[in-house]
């Protein structure tokens, strides 16, 4: 079972997986309200692809990959930067969230998640692509300086830094 669609938001994961099927498309950036924010502007699309199998220990699982370019202010000039958008991820299923709540946070590499017969493809994508994210976006020949604020002594909290006084005494001894 392959759909290419754009519109296919909703799965049944349980199924995928017992039929080994493959679900994949395109999600547009502007359909990712929660992606925006991050965003210049919600241009282009990601592509996906989720392959249900049943795993080693017999449960329903499936492989998320996706791949897109967003369009993100690059930290060190504030001008727009392409940036790439690249992941994948391992996951089962769980049927109930007392099942969910019983894992163990760190079990091992595939992730366990409450599963549905109508289970929302689009926002676990989302989810992956915000944690896709770069943390500091940056052109790779930028040349603009970092902009450093000068040492006050104040922090951004507005409290007074409690050595600010010996730094200020130091460079006069120079």
């Amino acid at each position: 079972m392959s759909d290419l669609a754009r519109a296919r938001r909703f799965i049944d994961v349980f199924e995928l997986a017992r039929t080994a099927g493959e679900v994949e498309g395109v999600l547009p950036v502007a359909q990712m309200l929660r992606l925006r924010p991050s965003l210049v502007r919600p241009e282009g699309e990601l592509a996906f692809e989720m392959c249900g199998h049943v795993d080693p220990r017999g449960r329903p699982a499936a492989l998320l990959s996706f791949r897109g370019k967003a369009l993100m202010t690059c930290d060190r000039c504030s001008a727009p930067v392409t940036c790439e958008l690249r992941g994948s991820a391992r996951f089962y299923f769980v049927r109930t969230e007392q099942e969910l709540a019983r894992i163990p946070v760190d079990e091992g590499e595939d992730e366990p998640l409450l599963g549905s017969e109508r289970f929302d493809l689009h926002e676990l994508l989302e989810d992956e692509a915000i944690l896709a994210l770069p943390i500091s976006p940056r052109h790779a020949d930028c040349a603009a300086p970092a902009l450093a604020a000068p040492d006050t002594g104040v922090e951004a909290t507005g409290k007074l830094h409690p050595f600010a006084s010996l730094a200020q005494l130091k460079s006069r001894r120079q």
